[in-house]
């Protein structure tokens, strides 16, 4: 039944944020959750410098966690329902558009530049020359 996609969609946003929450904790940080409902985004966060391979573990975590799972869903559910984790990780998958584009930002960084999160973007800190 369709009414079943509204609390399966707050709960892949929930799913999503709660990876980036997981990848941070696993890091060894405290994660921070949020929202900013005048712009309609939920965040998670740290008040940590990441590294640049942290940061994309934290920013990726959403996007290859949920497609995996999805996959996997859509593998071993019943044929009557199995397109609901394939539309659940289209949903996540479009969701991580800006998670994609930091991580793009990100990895276009040396190896020794610190990231960070500022809820709704980010700060870069790049080491002087010694």
């Amino acid at each position: 039944p369709e009414w079943v996609y509204l609390p399966l969609a707050l709960a892949t946003l929930a799913a999503h944020e709660g990876l980036h929450g997981a990848a941070i904790r696993l890091l060894g940080h405290r994660p921070r959750f949020g929202a900013k409902l005048t712009r309609l985004v939920l965040y998670t966060t740290a008040d940590v410098y990441f590294t640049r391979a942290e940061y994309l573990i934290v920013t990726l975590a959403p996007i290859v966690g949920l497609s995996a799972a999805g996959l996997a869903a859509m593998l071993l559910a019943p044929a009557g329902i199995a397109s609901w984790p394939g539309i659940l990780a289209a949903m996540n998958a479009a969701a991580s558009v800006g998670d994609l584009w930091m991580a793009a930002v990100t990895a276009s960084f040396p190896p020794q530049a610190r990231f960070r999160d500022r809820e709704d973007g980010m700060s870069v800190y790049i080491p002087a020359p010694s």
